[in-house]
């Protein structure tokens, strides 16, 4: 079954690219634009976004419900401490990696560009950055039920684990109602998902038939450079990086892995969202990889707001990228300044499409770079924001195969 819809969303990815790209340049061509409004922004657009919203409808629950009963899972709560540390410790470290390894690299690259050579757009900053000391409140809600409503990912995981902790130290009958409940109410949003999936392929066309009819290749001929570099580097880091540390620090193969992982990803792709990509990222780690309930579900929605390791590595090299343009000349200081705003910036920031732009802003604040150079990567981050989210999301599976091995070794699982 799982293998059958793999291939589906395989299918339907080449031929929403290609299928989307024909178009770009078709209704050009025909003067088609009547067409391009009622099919592609009209039936393609609504079939891509309700089978978001299918998938974001039970983001929530699923993760509040799953993460709660993980916590109720651990007899030992020196595992969940464990558990926690672990899961920190990796999404801090593989943040400044990927930072400092996208810094590198394009603190390397003449990208060969001028303020004048770049065709700059109108630059809007609508939201702007939280800052570090915000980022840090926020986690605690003041409304548990408003954070519900809005899907604030961190103070669900702050909701799920107080209040897992809390039934917890109830007694056994209160204990087994809540964890019967629980149960229940998972399973019924896990069939849900299961249900929506057999819809993936139609949406996956969808949407990258509305995303490439948009985009074309014009866009990408000024910065091909750029592209191509940061391209390069999030797949080189999506299978190199991440081989290296599934064959080497994990012990698992990496061709199994990317085998049984390749359609969370492709679905990730199309997405271009680690929030959306939750519930079929939680179904693979627990049905393809035999990993405990209790560790992915409190990895995996952790990771969708933390770990970002596609994100730092465009933050790395967009900043240097604008430095060139305006002709800065970046110090050894300003290079720490980025990896560690880039890993800070991250944090507490929503997985939704586009986000990175908005982080990257509070990157470049800090080191005197004009914010209107997002301008002009904003026309090609489109599909960049799609791989660099396969990145995050599949550094969440890595992060979930290599804690589950840490705990293993630690003791049985009948023991948390």
């Amino acid at each position: 079954m799982a293998q059958r819809l793999s291939s589906k969303i395989l299918i339907a990815t080449i031929l929403g690219i290609g299928f989307g790209l024909s178009w770009f340049y078709l209704k050009r061509v025909l003067n088609l634009e009547w067409i391009d409004t009622y099919l592609i922004h009209g039936v393609m657009d609504v079939v891509g976004q309700a089978f978001l919203r299918l998938l974001k409808m039970v983001v929530v629950p699923l993760i509040l419900f799953s993460l709660m009963l993980g916590v109720l899972s651990f007899k030992n709560y020196q595992f969940l401490g464990r558990v926690s540390f672990y899961t920190l410790a990796f999404f801090l470290l593989s943040t400044v990696v990927a930072a400092s390894f996208g810094l590198l690299v394009g603190s390397m690259v003449n990208f060969s560009v001028t303020h004048q050579d770049v065709a700059s757009q109108a630059f809007d900053l609508k939201t702007q950055p939280p800052s570090i000391k915000s980022t840090i409140l926020n986690i605690i809600p003041v409304n548990p039920f408003q954070s519900l409503v809005e899907g604030n990912t961190l103070q669900i995981i702050f909701i799920a684990l107080i209040f897992g902790f809390l039934i917890s130290r109830q007694n056994d009958l209160v204990r087994s109602r809540w964890e019967k409940g629980l149960n229940d109410l998972n399973d019924l949003f896990i069939r849900f998902t299961l249900w929506s999936m057999s819809f993936a392929p139609f949406a996956v066309f969808a949407l990258l038939v509305k995303t490439f009819s948009e985009l074309g290749w014009d866009s990408f001929v000024q910065l091909a450079r750029y592209f191509l570099v940061l391209a390069f580097l999030l797949i080189f880091y999506l299978f190199g990086v991440y081989g290296i540390f599934l064959k080497w620090v994990c012990r698992f193969s990496p061709i199994i892995f990317f085998k049984k992982f390749r359609s969370v990803m492709l679905f990730a792709f199309s997405s271009s969202s680690s929030n959306a990509t939750i519930p079929v990222t939680l179904d693979s780690l627990i049905k393809d990889f035999k990993i405990p309930t209790s560790i992915a579900s409190l990895v995996v929605p952790l990771g969708a707001t933390i770990n970002m390791n596609g994100t730092s590595i465009m933050q790395a090299v967009a900043t240097t990228f604008i430095a060139q343009i305006y002709g800065v000349e970046l110090s050894f200081i300003d290079y720490v300044t980025v990896v560690i705003m880039a890993t800070l910036a991250t944090v507490g920031t929503a997985g939704v499409p586009g986000v990175g732009l908005i982080t990257l802003s509070m990157v470049l604040q800090q080191v005197q770079l004009p914010l209107e150079g997002i301008a002009f990567i904003m026309s090609v981050d489109r599909l960049l924001d799609m791989i660099r989210t396969v990145v995050n999301v599949t550094g969440d599976a890595v992060a979930s195969l290599w804690v589950h091995q840490k705990m293993s070794k630690r003791g049985s699982f009948t023991d948390y």
